[in-house]
């Protein structure tokens, strides 16, 4: 199994149901999936997957479903995204870029952890809310952009620990409070 085409017709994919599948590299919905809930897990440890392109109706993905994709270099999210879960692509070495939706309210905790090719992000204006260590280890992480408007008020530990190569990022005005080792062993 190395590509599945989704139909339309598919709503739901339940928690692990790809995880392993070593061959595995793209998996496509189209723009007018019904797709609206992928579970927890879904390609965790698929060592070869590439590209995922989703549907941009779903608004939810579990936790871990890209967890240990060593080789994942494109993935598109879907426009209605309400948020980043937890682990979302955690050990993700291969991962460069990420357009995180407008859509997106919360950013998971570990969601980007140890993504060591991730060299930008910008956090879109309706973010309220990071999760512990979302960026640590992202040695290759340069630049972090809070969009204007931005409603962060916290940035929480350990969220850029370790992104040694980290050179930018404009705070926003709304910050009130910054979390133990936030940017401890950074540039």
């Amino acid at each position: 199994l190395t590509t599945i085409t989704f139909p339309d017709s598919v709503t739901t994919i339940g928690d692990y149901a790809f995880t392993g599948c070593s061959a595995l590299e793209s998996v496509y919905f189209s723009p007018n999936s019904m797709l609206s809930n992928v579970g927890a897990s879904l390609f965790s440890n698929c060592k070869n997957l590439k590209t995922v392109i989703f549907g941009d109706r779903l608004t939810s993905l579990g936790a871990n479903i890209f967890s240990g994709c060593v080789s994942l270099t494109e993935v598109h999210l879907p426009n209605a995204l309400t948020s980043i879960p937890a682990s979302l692509f955690v050990n993700n070495s291969m991962l460069e870029n990420v357009n995180i939706p407008a859509s997106v309210s919360s950013i998971g905790a570990n969601a980007f952890q140890n993504c060591v090719s991730l060299k930008s992000v910008t956090i879109p204006a309706k973010v309220r809310t990071i999760g512990q260590s979302a960026f640590a280890g992202c040695s290759a992480l340069h630049t972090v952009v809070f969009a204007d408007g931005s409603r962060v008020t916290s940035i929480p530990a350990s969220v850029f620990d370790g992104a040694t190569s980290l050179a930018s990022v404009n705070l926003p005005s709304s910050i009130t409070s910054v979390g133990d080792y936030a940017f401890r062993n950074t540039a």
